[in-house]
């Protein structure tokens, strides 16, 4: 059970293989959160420093690494994400845009033929 993180409600964490239970995956929960419990975890082994020998220095290492790449990740489909719903965003506006602009000519080309019908009803009278 995971607890005592601000603003986020606990989670069960029973994982299903032995990566998950190592910590290099959480599944099901949010990436963000997994980000931030790799860090937390980090932050904790650094505050129990034992003897370490340089097998447990390179593999803590690596660790670190993964962790900056999933963050590096993170960021990255964030950006992917606003960058989608800008696009989105500027589509819809681009097809508003067309649509009022074909009502509008529409609207004139109506004008256009009535002034045209009335002009030749003068001219015929």
């Amino acid at each position: 059970m995971l607890k005592g993180l601000p603003g986020r409600a606990s989670y069960t964490a029973s994982p299903p293989c032995s990566a998950a239970r190592s910590g290099m995956w959480r599944v099901g929960l949010p990436l963000t959160l997994r980000v931030r419990m790799r860090i937390e975890r980090g932050v904790m082994a650094e505050a129990n420093m034992e003897a370490r020998t340089t097998a447990d220095a390179r593999r803590q290492w690596r660790e670190a690494e993964r962790t900056v790449a999933l963050a590096r990740r993170a960021r990255i489909a964030a950006e992917t994400q606003i960058v989608v719903q800008s696009t989105r965003a500027g589509v819809a506006d681009a097809e508003s845009e067309s649509a009022i602009a074909d009502v509008q000519v529409a609207e004139a080309h109506d004008r256009y033929r009535a002034a045209s019908d009335r002009a030749a009803e003068a001219t015929e009278r």
